[in-house]
């Protein structure tokens, strides 16, 4: 990478910073809605655009920059994904597999600049159910990306009105199970084709990959604050005339969940490099970086409460926001069973994974 793209890069993870210190789960009870047209007027959505469609061009290095820091500050809604979505898109587009309808174009701005939001219903495999569970961040328009041999490559974008008689799981968050059927939502949404038959597949195919490492992405981020929760109580917390920091169980923990972070946070970054190139080992690289950061992730957390002991199940203390923000990232990306099942599809004598 030249210098002038890690000064760049190096510039937006410190605005990232300033920015996720204000809004972080340690002082919020909650995501709000302001922050998606915050994180859209900063430019972040299109981060991963070039420069010549309004993005700041730094591919999907730099959104994993912003994706990592939102993570940390529990803040796992809808990002991922909706970059990852409208880079597959003009990826799809540039590569002549979808259209460059006026449409797309339009959809492409709006994503952008926040007023449409993309998500996908349980992209775990090529087939879409019919029904899933999506974050709503409350942009003026919800964008559904959806797949099957028959329909090809679709979106279906949902208005407000219909977005109100969708089932809302919690009372605190506006996650909605919507269910997909042929005679779409309401009167309020438009379907849009995109592509069919082979080339609908391969974007649908680029943009669950994306999707899954950006998510992992910010995962990572949320297992690095997680660890500087275990460490910052450490310090302080003493029990037998000790502090418990001084005691080997603890140490051991903490350096798990270090040494997790870390080489989650290379592999992931290593996926992305390879999709940005589109080199022949971007899927297995992305499904181990999925695989392996879920796994971290959840065992960090896990960790964490064990060195929090009793406090750390305080509903308001911030472990367990960041628990809850946490748990639908990882229901997107599967099970763990799911995700090393996808891993194990790359291993073949020779490659890289065997080993």
């Amino acid at each position: 990478m030249q210098n002038h793209d890690q000064e760049s890069l190096s510039l937006l993870r410190d605005s990232a910073r300033d920015f996720c210190d204000a809004i972080s789960l340690k002082t919020a009870d909650a995501p709000s809605e302001r922050w998606w047209s915050d994180i859209a007027g900063l430019g972040w959505l299109a981060v991963a655009a070039p420069e010549d469609a309004g993005g700041a061009g730094l591919g999907l290095t730099g959104a994993a920059v912003i994706a990592n820091e939102l993570g940390k500050a529990g803040y796992t809604r809808g990002y991922a994904e909706t970059v990852a979505l409208a880079h597959a898109l003009r990826r799809g587009r540039d590569a002549g597999l979808v259209p460059a309808q006026e449409a797309l174009q339009q959809v492409l701005q709006d994503s952008g600049s926040g007023a449409l939001q993309l998500s996908l219903i349980n992209p775990l495999g090529p087939h879409m159910p019919g029904e899933g569970l999506v974050a709503d961040v409350g942009a003026p328009r919800l964008g559904l990306i959806t797949y099957s041999e028959s329909t090809g490559l679709c979106l279906h974008q949902i208005g407000e009105a219909t977005r109100q008689h969708l089932l809302k799981t919690t009372s605190r968050a506006r996650d909605l199970l919507v269910c997909l059927d042929g005679e779409g939502f309401g009167a309020d949404c438009v379907r849009i084709e995109l592509a069919q038959g082979d080339a609908a597949l391969r974007v649908w195919q680029d943009a669950v990959m994306q999707h899954r490492v950006l998510a992992a992405s910010q995962l990572v981020g949320a297992v690095q604050t997680a660890l500087a929760i275990s460490v910052d109580y450490a310090r302080i917390r003493s029990q037998f005339g000790h502090l418990i920091g001084s005691y080997q169980a603890v140490q051991h923990a903490v350096v798990d969940m270090l040494a997790g972070s870390d080489a989650a946070e290379l592999l992931v970054n290593r996926a992305l490099q390879a999709i940005d190139a589109a080199s022949g080992d971007r899927a297995s690289l992305a499904d181990a970086a999925t695989a392996y950061a879920r796994e971290v992730a959840w065992t960090s957390l896990m960790k964490t409460y064990d060195v929090l002991g009793g406090v750390g199940f305080i509903e308001v203390h911030p472990i367990n926001r960041y628990t809850r923000a946490v748990l639908l990232t990882l229901a997107s990306l599967g099970s763990a069973s799911e995700c090393e099942d996808a891993t194990a599809s790359h291993v073949r004598p020779g490659h890289w994974l065997a080993a």
